[in-house]
């Protein structure tokens, strides 16, 4: 079940991007992962992508400034970013959506939820 849709995965606890990839991946997404900030610019480089799964807290640069940076570029204004983050403050979240995610998921994230989230943010950034 292919579904022609390319979801890069960004977050630097392995078992958790591994998780998100083992789900996708049966859901019939193409998946990337990288652990680092620099190594999610170089996927971007070199692949195209429908979406970003992203977490908040890095090692070196964090999930908002690569949306900050994602939004600067007229190549992935429209990208769309789901956040997903231990971070589950109000503030955290509007923070977050105010840089530009499409959704904002807590950790733990159930498979439906994920699933769900990355159904609707890819459907809504469709071309009509």
């Amino acid at each position: 079940m292919m579904n022609g849709k390319t979801i890069l995965i960004v977050d630097d606890e392995i078992p958790i991007a591994e998780m998100f990839r083992m789900i996708l991946d049966a859901a019939g997404y193409t998946t990337r992962v990288a652990h680092k900030v620099v190594d999610a610019k170089a996927v971007l480089k070199a692949v195209p992508v429908d979406l970003i799964i992203l977490d908040i807290m890095m090692p070196g640069a964090s999930g908002l400034d690569l949306i900050k940076d994602l939004r600067k570029d007229s190549a992935f204004v429209d990208l769309p970013v789901i956040f997903v983050s231990a971070k589950s403050r109000p503030d955290d979240v509007d923070e977050g959506m105010l840089a530009g995610a499409s959704a904002y998921l807590t950790k733990p994230v159930s498979r439906t939820e994920l699933l769900n989230t990355v159904a609707g943010a890819l459907d809504s950034h469709e071309p009509r």
